[in-house]
């Protein structure tokens, strides 16, 4: 009966039969893929990649890969083969014997989340596994670390895994000794910055790639029972590769130190809090203006105290994650001449109101540590552990639109890499007015003017005036010169016959193509995706609408999740067989990637996707304290630059009382999109000092739902 049906009518079967039950492998092709040889000679992954590419498109998100990858992201085979590595990953999660190479999947499947990636991962229980490797294996092999928690690439992607997978119920599910232990797992990650730091390159630097070698920066940094501070990792050290869409991919490891902060305040704001008795405080702001006190009121206590900066990205979308993405993707060696093309900050994600709070270290312990050549009983139950303190901001983004100049840059991160006597009054005149910034050395003629950035409103880059369109079509220009020299614009496909619906399929033309193509596709696209979001506004997530669009149009691309699915081990025992072994490459071994070179960024699956050129060669921030969070726990004045190699984020706080000395340098990186996290230090002298550091996290607040609140 069923091989005497069309060939595409055997598509549909076999495509409801996988997609029934859609989390999981799908198991139920092996039966009919047993049935008959001609079933399998026509239903086969290496004969029918077009049948699996849509079971992947109705059981994993794919909007991510497309976006990140250009077109090849979309092949047939590409998202067949994948197909087959997400599934065996997810067995092997959900039997509790993964290997490393599935610690980089799942890493990428969170990062690439819309909604069906997390319902897969749930369904082969990661959430549950990750934290029993927290509670059990987080500090395995400290003993040939002189006691000191392990920094592995096992642990830094684990700790990762774990934030990715908690939700506001899970956290708040821990039981006080449960949520105790994970805290006292996770400290010496998150507060220790000397060993366990959280950047991709030391803060000091503002300018890549570095030009003195590793061992002529170590000749300027301070030696500890740690090794040298500030750090300069071994590229080959943090860069990891895997098989993704078919391409060799390299990530960097995502700092250990970063993610450790998250979670540390996570727990610490699912915790009672302590208050002050409600006997020496007023209880609102009314009060404390009636009564001439200054300082906070129990409202502010209580308002303090519900804050949640760090939240879990339980149902953010897969582009809030882009820049991080970026970010991983591109910057493990502030060494190379490749800068990352991709951007690894997305302007305008500073501008708006942020709160949370900020670790304040014991003093005697944290240089107790840095001395420290083990990690003895006295640091790893420490007697005082941080205390923490609120941290509101209203902050302002102001870019410098090609082909304006810059203000040009120091290496100078006590000051936000701006000169160090900026910005006196006396030496410098700063003015925001409406949407413009300016900045000027007094005695001097130069003005440097960047654009305020509004959310909703287009800003003044050109097209034809911008040095980085320019540069950008002078490349394309030689490029074709190139082909045309060569003779590269020839179809090196004449003759394919394969069918795919998504190009060439056959594996072989595949390599052929002609990759200045794809560049022009992708350019197309990207400029109606701009016209899409234009017309839809803003506040439209152009994803969600795009999905939402897609469902409509082809349903039986996206089957409806069963959220009570069955948990069935029965289904995993034999769906290996579904595949044909030669239908997926080998990953990697898990080893780290020393041996592929850096060109990897100048040649990689994501080198072909045109990225949107907004003209921003600068970013600088400025911003203050709100007014009611100031009145309650003091006045400050913000300013800050974000560094263009990887994003980071550098802040300069200081007292509005220019006769208050206290002033904190805070870095970071925008995670998610909703948070800023990393630490603060205080201004010293010298920047190869080991200073006392301690961690920050901010989350984004809606401006309006705050002041409808005060």
């Amino acid at each position: 009966m069923l091989t005497s049906l069309p060939p595409d009518v055997l598509d549909h079967v076999a495509f409801h039969l996988a997609t029934a039950h859609n989390l999981g492998p799908p198991a139920a092709l092996v039966p009919l893929l047993s049935a008959h040889s001609h079933l399998y000679s026509l239903l086969s992954i290496t004969r029918n990649a077009h049948l699996y590419a849509r079971i992947f498109r109705a059981k994993f998100d794919y909007h991510a890969a497309q976006r990140r990858f250009s077109q090849h992201a979309s092949y047939s085979l590409a998202l067949a083969r994948q197909l087959v590595r997400n599934c065996q990953s997810l067995q092997r999660i959900r039997r509790g014997h993964l290997c490393v190479d599935d610690l980089y999947r799942a890493f990428a499947l969170c990062l690439e989340n819309d909604g069906m990636n997390a319902a897969q991962l749930a369904w082969a229980g990661l959430p549950d596994l990750i934290e029993r490797y927290v509670l059990n294996r987080l500090w395995h092999g400290r003993d040939r670390s002189h006691n000191w928690p392990p920094e592995s690439r096992e642990n830094a992607f684990a700790l990762w895994l774990y934030w990715y997978s908690l939700t506001p119920d899970r956290l708040a599910a821990h039981s006080p000794a449960e949520r105790n232990q994970l805290q006292s797992l996770i400290r010496p990650y998150a507060v220790y910055n000397f060993r366990y730091p959280p950047f991709l390159a030391p803060d000091i630097h503002w300018s890549f790639p570095l030009r003195l070698s590793p061992d002529v920066l170590r000749d300027h940094s301070v030696l500890t029972p740690h090794g040298f501070y500030p750090q300069y990792r071994e590229p080959k050290y943090i860069k990891h590769s895997f098989i993704h869409y078919d391409h060799d991919l390299i990530l960097a490891e995502p700092p250990i130190g970063l993610v450790a902060k998250l979670l540390y305040v996570a727990l610490l704001e699912h915790q009672p809090q302590e208050y002050p008795s409600p006997d020496i405080l007023p209880i609102d702001r009314a009060e404390a203006d009636q009564i001439g006190a200054r300082g906070p009121t129990l409202a502010d206590y209580l308002a303090f105290g519900d804050l949640r900066a760090a939240r879990p990205p339980t149902h953010a979308r897969s582009s809030r994650h882009d820049s991080d993405w970026n970010r991983w993707r591109a910057c493990y060696n502030p060494w190379s001449d490749n800068i990352p093309q991709v951007p690894a900050y997305a302007p305008g994600s500073l501008t708006g109101l942020w709160a949370g709070r900020f670790l304040d270290p014991d003093v005697d312990d944290y240089f107790r540590a840095v001395t420290a050549g083990s990690f003895g009983p006295d640091l790893e139950q420490p007697n005082i552990t941080s205390a923490s303190a609120p941290l509101y901001m209203r902050l302002r983004e102001h870019h410098c639109v090609s082909p304006a100049a810059p203000m040009p840059a120091e290496e100078d991160v006590m000051n936000a890499f701006f000169a160090r006597d900026f910005p006196h009054p006396e030496l410098w005149t700063v003015s925001e007015q409406g949407r413009r910034l300016g900045v000027r050395r007094k005695g001097r003629g130069e003005e440097w003017v960047y654009e305020t950035f509004v959310s909703g409103r287009a800003g003044a880059h050109d097209d034809e005036t911008c040095a980085l369109c320019a540069e950008r079509r002078s490349r394309e220009e030689a490029r074709a010169a190139e082909r045309r020299r060569t003779g590269a614009d020839v179809d090196m496909r004449e003759g394919c016959r394969c069918e795919g619906d998504s190009g060439c399929e056959c594996g072989d033309c595949d390599a052929d193509e002609d990759m200045e193509e794809d560049e022009e596709d992708d350019a197309r696209i990207q400029r109606i995706r701009r016209a899409v979001q234009d017309a839809l506004g803003r506040d439209t997530d152009l994803e969600e609408f795009l999905e939402r669009v897609a469902r409509e149009v082809d349903s039986e691309h996206s089957a409806d999740f069963d959220s009570d699915a069955e948990a069935d081990a029965d289904t995993e025992a034999d769906d290996a067989s579904v595949y044909s072994c030669s239908a997926a490459p080998s990953d990697s071994d898990g080893s780290t990637a020393g041996d592929i070179e850096d060109s990897d960024m100048a040649g990689g699956a994501d080198r072909n996707v045109e990225r949107r050129c907004d003209g921003v060669v600068d970013v600088i921030v400025t911003g203050e304290t709100p007014r009611t969070p100031a009145l309650a726990w003091r006045d400050f004045r913000i300013y800050g630059r974000v560094r263009p190699w990887d994003g980071l984020v550098v802040l300069v706080r200081a007292p509005a009382d220019p006769r208050e000395r206290d002033t904190y340098v805070f870095r970071g990186y925008v995670v998610g999109g909703e948070a800023i996290v990393g630490a603060w230090r205080h201004v010293t002298d010298s920047v190869h000092s080991v200073p006392v550091e301690g961690a920050f996290v901010v989350g984004r607040l809606d401006e309006e739902a705050e002041a409808q609140r005060t």
